[in-house]
C-alpha cells in the first residue's frame, strides 16, 4: 500500500465519526416526519389511517435496522484505523497520527502542540506512514 493510500485509509476515521454522528442526530426524524404526516390526514376512515400507520412503522423499523447495521460496520472500521495507529512503536509517530487522523488537527496545530518545525512534523509523518501496517481488505473502504 502506498503512502497516499495509507493517508486516504486513515483519513476515513474523521468521515466515519461525522457519518455516525449524522445518523445518531437524525434518528429522531424517523419518527417525527411520519407522525406529522399521519396527524395531517383527514379524520374518518380509521382503517386507512391504521393501515398507513402500520406501513409507516414498517418503514421506520427497516430504516432503524439499516442504521444499526451501518453504525456497527462504521464502528468496526473506526476501531481498525485507531488500532493501526496504536501499533506504531514511536510515541512521536503516534502523537502525529492521532492528532492528524483521529482528532483532525491541521498541520499548524500539530506543529504548535508538539513544538516542532513544519518540515520536521512532515518528516516524522512520512516515517510514520512507512512504518504503519494496514492490511488491505475490501471492508477498509467506506462507501462514497
Amino acid at each position: 500500500m502506498t503512502n497516499k493510500q495509507k493517508k486516504e485509509y486513515l483519513s476515513q476515521y474523521i468521515e466515519i465519526v461525522r457519518e455516525m454522528q449524522l445518523h445518531k442526530d437524525n434518528r429522531g426524524r424517523l419518527y417525527t416526519i411520519p407522525a406529522q404526516r399521519l396527524s395531517a390526514l383527514p379524520k374518518g376512515s380509521r382503517i386507512i389511517n391504521d393501515n398507513l400507520a402500520e406501513e409507516v412503522c414498517n418503514v421506520i423499523n427497516l430504516e432503524e435496522d439499516y442504521i444499526k447495521i451501518e453504525l456497527e460496520e462504521l464502528g468496526k472500521l473506526k476501531m481498525k484505523i485507531f488500532n493501526c495507529i496504536r501499533t506504531l512503536k514511536d510515541s512521536k509517530y503516534r502523537q502525529i497520527m492521532y492528532s492528524r487522523y483521529i482528532y483532525g488537527f491541521r498541520w499548524e496545530e500539530i506543529c504548535i502542540k508538539m513544538n516542532y518545525e513544519w518540515t520536521w512534523i512532515h518528516s516524522l509523518h512520512g516515517k510514520a506512514l512507512k512504518e504503519i501496517e494496514i492490511v488491505e481488505t475490501e471492508e477498509h473502504k467506506i462507501a462514497q
